[in-house]
Order: C-alpha cells, then sequence, then structure tokens
C-alpha cells in the first residue's frame, strides 16, 4: 500500500469511527466532497494544508495521520 492509500484509509477509519458523513466534513473543511473522497482512496495527491484541515476537523494529531512517532 502506497503511502497515500495508507493516509487516506487512516482518515476514512478515524471519521467513521465518529460517524462523520462525507459531505459534512466537506462543509466543516471547505474541501469537495469528490475531493475527499479520493484523497481516502488515495487517488488525489494533497498538500500539507488540505491534511491539515481534515486533522483538525476530525480531532486527530497531523502526526497520526501521517504515522510519526
Amino acid at each position: 500500500m502506497n503511502r497515500y492509500k495508507k493516509i487516506g484509509n487512516d482518515i476514512k477509519l478515524y471519521r467513521e469511527k465518529i460517524s462523520l458523513p462525507l459531505s459534512e466534513m466537506s462543509a466543516r473543511t471547505g474541501i469537495a466532497t469528490s475531493k475527499l473522497l479520493k484523497i481516502e482512496e488515495g487517488n488525489v495527491i494533497y498538500n500539507f494544508k488540505t491534511l491539515e484541515k481534515i486533522s483538525v476537523c476530525l480531532k486527530v494529531q497531523l502526526k497520526d495521520l501521517l504515522n510519526i512517532e
């Protein structure tokens, strides 16, 4: 599994854990639902700012999304 797919999969797991629909996540982050779906699937390259918005929305530390100890 490549890094983008791993991070995307983790984002989806965190989102589902708090029962947050993609549409609500989109509204909270300002990121289009279609882009969020592509991120979760690992099919798009994103920047640090995008990942930061997602981590704030999910209330997860960025280091946890990046799997950094």
